[in-house]
């Protein structure tokens, strides 16, 4: 069976900076981390109000269980519409989203457990 977690992490990034830059901003930091079994991906860009009140909604929104028996199927259909963002579906390939954000800074953090390492 063909490998498809460092896609899966790709489409992550690609979802969230997508949503980001139309949404307006234009200063996105993203820290990768990979090991054999987890794979965190942070967002970073500048505190505003905004950027809180638009963050905790998405986490709400991202923070649900990730379905293993449907990840195979749900992460191939990100990114497939540009005129809406699903963050249900992609939530089915997170294990946990968080926000956080100090004087300066909003981060977005993604965090999930690979099946396999690529």
């Amino acid at each position: 069976m063909e490998c498809h977690e460092a896609k899966k992490d790709a489409k992550i990034i690609d979802e969230i900076v997508t949503y980001l830059i139309k949404h307006g901003f234009d200063n996105i930091n993203i820290d990768i981390k990979r090991s054999k079994e987890i794979s965190t991906i942070t967002f970073k860009m500048k505190h505003t109000k905004q950027t809180e009140e638009m963050f905790t909604n998405i986490v709400e929104e991202l923070n649900q269980h990730q379905e293993v028996e449907i990840e195979e199927f749900y992460w191939q259909l990100l990114g497939e519409s540009d005129d809406e963002y699903n963050f249900s579906l992609l939530g089915t390939i997170v294990n946990k989203v968080r926000y956080y954000h100090d004087i300066e800074d909003s981060f977005l953090e993604f965090i999930r457990t690979r099946k396999h390492s690529c």
